[in-house]
């Protein structure tokens, strides 16, 4: 039943450009600093003899089609996470498939590679997943990792199935693990759930979790959690919502490195041959 494998995926997201995006804040002239996050995440992976899935978004391979190298050695998969960084569920059909399509393409461009993996911007697939997953299924992919760890807002998401399990068409879903404490679900996941909860209590549950899980911990972050050096601090100070999404990166390495430590750390492709898939929903 216990579990040693954490499947690790990073959304290589720049910060302000993907809030930009989703919440329509301002960027400015703004210059990202994505590569250079990448370069050292990619040599942290390597140290550790970690594999991971990195999900991409289109936008980022636009304004630098030079973020990935580096990356795409020591087994490391590539997967999509959308070209624009919005809410699924702002889209209609025809124009996620557009967006989809145009992502896709960069990759390929990009790294030569097909991604068969998709991860929606902000964990938005929910709502309108009865018409979104089959056109990703429809496009070649084989799962979805489009689930958060909690009901916020944004996500417009108020309960699912924690664990993997099957969308109607066919396409298997990956949620981000969860840990039940006291009656509680605990995410832990990764993210700004690692960074605003308490580490004690994150330690607590993701032990439980690989003493009684029969799955992998599947576990997420961005680069600027990990390296939040180059972001500009000037910039977060302006608004509510970004200062929040810096809270808690400067301690963030620590963490991750306790994971990556804790467990053999495995891509998701790798971890879907792992799991067992329950019905669809």
């Amino acid at each position: 039943m216990a579990t040693n494998t954490a499947a690790i995926s990073v959304d290589v997201d720049d910060l302000l450009l993907a809030l930009g995006d989703f919440n329509g804040l301002p960027q400015r002239n703004h210059q990202t600093g994505i590569r250079t996050e990448m370069k050292r995440l990619v040599r942290l992976l390597a140290d550790h003899a970690a594999r991971c899935t990195f999900f991409v978004p289109g936008y980022i391979l636009r304004a630098r089609p030079d973020a990935l190298d580096g990356a795409l050695e020591d087994g490391h998969e590539v997967a999509c996470h959308g070209h624009r960084h919005v809410p699924v569920y702002r889209h209609v059909p025809v124009s996620f498939e557009e967006d989809l399509g145009t992502a896709v393409d960069l990759i390929r461009r990009a790294t030569g590679r097909t991604p068969i993996g998709y991860r929606a911007p902000g964990m938005t697939l929910f709502p309108v997943a009865d018409w979104a997953t089959p056109i990703l299924r429809r496009n070649g992919f084989r799962y979805s990792s489009s689930l958060p760890g909690l009901a916020l807002g944004q996500h417009k998401f108020q309960k699912g199935n924690p664990l993997p399990f099957h969308w109607p068409c066919g396409l298997v879903e990956l949620p981000v693990s969860t840990q039940p404490v006291c009656g509680l679900r605990i995410p832990v996941c990764g993210s700004i759930y690692t960074r605003l909860l308490p580490h004690t209590l994150i330690k607590y549950a993701t032990n439980r979790f690989s003493r009684e899980s029969a799955h992998p911990l599947f576990y997420y972050l961005h680069p600027f959690e990990v390296f939040p050096e180059n972001l500009q601090y000037n910039d977060f100070r302006r608004h509510w919502k970004l200062r929040l999404y810096i809270a808690g990166c400067r301690g963030f390495l620590r963490k991750f490195e306790w994971i990556l430590a804790r467990f053999s750390c495995v891509t998701y492709v790798d971890a879907l041959d792992q799991v067992s898939v329950g019905k669809a929903v």
